[in-house]
């Protein structure tokens, strides 16, 4: 799996300005709730499986003794399910998965 910073992912896949709401990311994430209403309009028609990228959260558990986890938040390439949001690129994503680690 490749990966790049965010500042890499902005510079190479292009992702396109589609929310107001999420200026954590640059207005670049559509939120979940609103991913339905962008699927078959004309306005992303550009939209493909590898235009598609998900915001994705993932808990590690860092420390044994006390069961602490830590939430690692990060940008994959393609669709997952359970994503907190969507980012869609003017530039395909290649073969090789693609992760942006989310620093903050």
């Amino acid at each position: 799996m490749k990966i790049i910073t965010f500042d890499e992912f902005k510079e190479t896949y292009k992702p396109t300005i589609v929310s107001q709401v999420t200026p954590e990311y640059d207005n670049l994430m559509l939120p979940k709730a609103d991913f339905n209403n962008i699927l078959g309009t004309t306005e992303n028609s550009n939209l493909t499986l590898r235009t598609l990228w998900s915001l994705v959260q993932e808990d590690r558990l860092i420390d044994h003794v006390e069961y602490r986890f830590i939430t690692d938040t990060y940008i994959i390439s393609g669709f997952c399910i359970n994503a907190k949001g969507y980012f869609i690129t003017e530039v395909p994503w290649e073969q090789e998965k693609i992760k942006v680690p989310i620093t903050k």
